[in-house]
């Protein structure tokens, strides 16, 4: 199985825009046709399985061109699985760190949960769950119908931190 994931950039962008889209049209226009170009790419060289979409709040689906992306995709793999993170066009709920009270409604779903504190490896976070609070975590989230899907954001050099 071939996976594509995009990890998160920050925080910073769930506060504030980077530019503003009315104001600067071409620009947001650029950045759509050059991650279209990329899926593309990804998806005629490597015909992933699963690609796994993060940071879609800072634009609306339209803006983000999410029926089309998932069409696209779909041209070079028809049964491809996307997380819900196209804007909610996905295949499967994806909430973040906080395992579920009860059992969710949606058919599939996953949890993402770091490591740490962090998404993606950072120096300065050290505070890592335990052994036994994973293990509790992943059959929480297993007896309600669930997938784990645990960070694990490489050094610079791609070693794996703890």
């Amino acid at each position: 199985m071939v996976c594509i994931t995009r990890f998160p950039i920050g925080v910073a962008t769930r506060i504030k825009k980077r530019y503003d889209i009315t104001k600067e049209p071409q620009r947001w226009n650029n950045f759509v046709n050059y991650y279209q170009d990329q899926l593309n790419e990804l998806s005629q060289q490597y015909q992933p399985d699963l690609i796994g979409f993060d940071g879609d709040w800072e634009h609306t689906s339209e803006e983000w061109k999410a029926p089309q992306t998932l069409t696209n995709l779909r041209k070079f793999k028809k049964d491809i699985i996307i997380n819900s993170r196209l804007n909610q066009h996905g295949d499967y709920a994806t909430p973040e760190q906080g395992v579920p009270v009860v059992a969710t409604d949606d058919e599939y779903w996953e949890l993402c949960y770091t490591k740490n504190d962090s998404c993606g490896f950072q120096p300065f976070n050290t505070h890592y769950k335990t052994p036994n609070r994973i293990v509790t975590t992943l059959t929480d989230i297993v007896s309600m119908g669930g997938n784990l899907l645990i960070d694990l954001g490489p050094k610079t050099d791609g070693a794996i931190v703890k």
